[in-house]
């Protein structure tokens, strides 16, 4: 299992296929199932379903496209993912919890939701980026 430099995770054998609804161009973003059976990107405060093991862009053009089949990797406690950072997030110390934020994203838990693992790394405020996550799920209340 290796864990990309960028966002997701590199072991195909964790990903199962899925039609994605919207266009993403980073790998790791989280996603949620909606009521289409599409995966789609996930809230703030929302619950994920999955992460996503590369981008939905074209293999020629290089533009993120819907509607298309993607890996999602699950959320299998213990293992490592790299996942996007909100673009303002606070600090981020080694061992913080992360929760579910705007476009797919995480940042340190600030309240209610969902909870997606404890960074690996520290991350400094508005830095944005990606961090390392051991991954565990769970609803915390504030």
């Amino acid at each position: 299992m290796t864990v990309g430099t960028d966002g997701g995770l590199t072991n195909p054998a964790d990903a199962q296929s899925f039609v994605i609804g919207e266009a993403i161009s980073q790998a790791g973003t989280l996603v949620k199932l909606a009521d289409t059976g599409k995966m789609m990107i996930c809230g703030a405060g929302e619950e994920p379903d999955g992460y996503m093991m590369t981008d939905t862009k074209d293999h020629v053009t290089e533009v993120a496209m819907a509607n298309v089949y993607r890996g999602v990797g699950s959320f299998i406690p213990g293992r490592k993912i790299r996942v996007p950072v909100l673009a303002t997030n606070d600090d981020i110390a080694i061992g913080d919890k992360l929760e579910t934020t705007a476009g797919g994203t995480v940042d340190k838990k600030s309240g209610a939701g969902y909870l997606i693992g404890k960074a690996l790394e520290a991350v400094a405020s508005n830095a944005g980026g990606f961090v390392t996550v051991r991954v565990y799920k769970e609803y915390a209340s504030a």
